[in-house]
């Protein structure tokens, strides 16, 4: 996770997206949420969090819960609709319990693209149309090859704390 707030970091520093604030803050929510589950909306984003915080890495729903944690920290609860919920439905947690092949990332992927695509224009605000329109246009194969990437990030051990100062 921490490798995570030093990217984004990063890209402030370059001039990217977001503010150390707003990830700060966002990362702070998912560590909150992750050691105290029993206060989260099982349906928001961060019930999606930790509905698939307990996968391994030889399975696809380790790399959706890095990738889920990487949409937090960029957008918080813009757009996030009712994730968690779709995410613990049978089908979907049958495709995060399978082996974590790039084939099996893309079957996901296309489970999630459609959830997106069927949420297009559902938002409350413009703002939560933009990122589900983000969801929306993003492939299987996108998805696949992200979620694949933040698996492997995700073994990685943490940074220690001083690496952010």
């Amino acid at each position: 996770m921490k490798y995570y707030v030093l990217l984004l970091r990063t890209a402030l520093a370059t001039g990217g997206i977001g503010t150390i604030t707003w990830t700060g803050e966002n990362y702070r929510r998912i560590t909150y949420a992750l050691e105290n589950p029993d206060t989260v909306d099982p349906d928001g984003r961060l019930g999606a969090m930790v509905a698939t915080r307990d996968y391994t890495p030889d399975q696809v729903g380790y790399g959706v819960h890095a990738a889920t944690q990487l949409i937090y920290l960029v957008f918080r609860d813009i757009g996030e609709q009712k994730i968690g919920k779709a995410f613990s439905a049978l089908k979907p947690k049958q495709y995060l319990e399978s082996p974590g092949t790039f084939e099996n990332h893309k079957i996901f992927g296309a489970f999630d693209q459609g959830y997106w695509k069927d949420e297009f224009n559902m938002g409350k605000t413009t703002a939560d149309n933009m990122v589900i329109g983000l969801g929306a246009s993003l492939n299987p194969t996108i998805r696949a090859i992200t979620q694949k990437l933040l698996a492997g990030i995700r073994q990685y051990p943490p940074l220690p704390p001083e690496d952010f100062n």
